[in-house]
């Protein structure tokens, strides 16, 4: 009978919009956002941190962040519209992926960063299922650093999303 009432008195309690458990996020086990450290493991002069560097500005939907790490020709050609649009749709689907660097490939003032992206799919809150996409990275130095020549990856992140981009 007491473990009843104790029961009773519990489960009430939760009712009441008082919970004491803490919020879960979504992704959870998943997610996968470069940290700082992560940076810190790389040379700042270096187009494997010019690329995971930008993917972090992109994981966190950091548009000056992202901007800044293509060159003045990619940002001339970008519609700054279509992009406040397509950031935050390739900042969701790169949350659960994180580049593992394979190679590099430097040419003079170009460098061609080779990259197995990792993705973690969710399965609830605690599990995932990895699946992996190798991709290359083109980049070009200029005046000293390293800045990405393309938007090829984005674009085919945030494609069936957002449909055929204008441009």
């Amino acid at each position: 009978m007491l473990a009843a009432i104790v029961l009773g008195a519990s489960i009430s309690a939760g009712c009441s919009g008082s919970s004491t458990y803490p919020a879960q996020e979504y992704p959870s086990a998943a997610e996968q956002l470069v940290s700082q450290a992560d940076l810190d493991a790389l040379d700042p002069s270096s187009p494997q941190y010019a690329v995971m560097d930008w993917w972090r500005s992109a994981q966190f939907s950091d548009l000056s962040g992202y901007l800044a790490y293509l060159t003045r020709e990619v940002r001339n050609d970008l519609d700054q519209r279509l992009v406040e649009r397509q950031l935050p749709v390739l900042a969701g689907g790169i949350r659960t992926g994180k580049p593992r660097i394979l190679s590099v490939k430097l040419d003079g003032k170009k460098a061609i960063v080779y990259a197995k992206i990792v993705f973690r799919q969710p399965i609830g809150a605690t599990r995932y299922v990895t699946t992996t996409r190798p991709q290359a990275f083109r980049l070009v130095r200029v005046s000293g650093l390293w800045r990405l020549a393309d938007t090829y990856f984005a674009d085919s992140i945030t494609a069936a999303a957002l449909g055929p981009l204008e441009g």
